[in-house]
């Protein structure tokens, strides 16, 4: 029985002997994998403009382009209670401005608000267009 007893115990010896250098190895291999991985890349920029619509001085067509992510936006306005919560990835919208004025357009990715755009518009366009 002591016989058959220490067979073990060198038999599991001998397991955890070879687990400790293939944990070391596996570590090392890791270690030269992440290495090699190319950096991370910034997405593409969160980009918007503006400009105005024809035959309307006070209305503001807005185009947006988030495919970098391609999560979706909000629009703020800049006035009051304007605001499109979930608009898609890409796109063009037009809001009509009630008052005459300088506004500040916010469009931000809805999953990550530090990715965010300012458009300055002044209403009315002078040209219309």
């Amino acid at each position: 029985m002591a016989m058959h007893s220490r067979e073990l115990a060198e038999l599991a010896q001998l397991l955890i002997d070879t687990s400790t250098v293939l944990s070391t190895r596996a570590g090392q291999l890791l270690e030269r994998l992440i290495a090699d991985l190319p950096p991370d890349e910034e997405p593409t920029p969160l980009t918007a403009s503006v400009h105005g619509v024809i035959d309307s001085s006070m209305t503001a067509e807005l185009v947006w382009d988030n495919s970098g992510t391609g999560n979706h936006v909000s629009i703020d306005w800049g006035v009051t209670d304007a605001v499109d919560d979930d608009e898609p990835a890409v796109g063009t919208k037009t809001y009509q401005y009630a008052l005459e004025g300088d506004y500040v357009i916010v469009v931000t990715d809805l999953e990550d608000a530090t990715r965010l755009i300012e458009v300055d518009v002044t209403v009315p366009f002078v040209t219309g267009v």
